[in-house]
């Protein structure tokens, strides 16, 4: 679950300080619910762009005269204008990890329904590649042996290369882990695989997939970070 990151001191800062003494006591909860709000909403940047004074107030359940929190919650420095709206100062600096979160929350979803569709889309025959679309269509399996032999992705030990791993699969693949590059991380299996030759797999569409879901995790975390 996504929290928010309030410093220890934050009841006897300054800025709340100022805030209660301009709007009264109980008013030292009115960042938070702003910051709450930012976090389910608006996590990538604070903005409240296109928000007037009034939707914000409504918002966090301003009890007061209308127009009076914005103002000191701007006159404090909790809150900037900018020219069509609100953010919140310095966002990034103190809940910038919200972001991550998200990122990782959805990588997580995404492993859990889209990884068994990924490596039916690596084992499946050209045929079936090409026509899906998206993942969530899961080409038919392979009927008898000889077939899955011939179309199942696998990794060559003499040549120390991947098979079956055609490029319509590969292009499928960029399309589901856009911050990867996929020939640069396959070069890379395949080197792992010639250096621990007893870590064979029996699955390695399922390796490709693990390994690209890491590293695309990876990357959307070192972005936000």
């Amino acid at each position: 679950m996504p929290y928010l990151n309030l410093d220890l001191d934050y009841f006897d800062h300054p800025k709340t300080r100022r805030l209660i003494g301009l709007l009264g006591k109980g008013s030292e909860v009115i960042p938070i619910r702003v910051w709450a709000y930012c976090g389910k909403y608006h996590a990538r940047d604070g903005k409240l762009s296109g928000y007037s004074a009034q939707e914000i107030e409504s918002i966090v359940g301003w009890w007061g005269k209308e127009g009076d929190m914005i103002e000191a919650l701007v006159s404090v420095g909790f809150l900037r204008k900018n020219g069509d709206g609100y953010y919140v100062h310095d966002w990034l600096d103190h809940e910038g990890h919200i972001v991550a979160y998200h990122e990782k929350a959805k990588m997580m979803a995404y492993a859990r329904w889209g990884r068994e569709s990924l490596e039916e889309l690596c084992n499946a025959p050209s045929n079936a590649v090409s026509n899906a679309n998206t993942i969530p269509t899961i080409p038919t399996k392979p009927t008898n042996k000889k077939e899955l032999a011939e179309t199942k992705v696998d990794f060559c030990w003499s040549t120390f290369k991947f098979f079956n791993l055609t490029q319509k699969k590969k292009e499928i693949l960029k399309e589901k882990f856009p911050a990867v590059d996929i020939e640069k991380q396959i070069k890379a299996m395949e080197a792992w695989l010639m250096a621990n030759p007893k870590n064979r797999k029996s699955n390695y569409a399922r390796f490709i997939v693990n390994w690209l879901s890491r590293n695309q995790d990876k990357a959307k975390r070192d972005e936000y970070l």
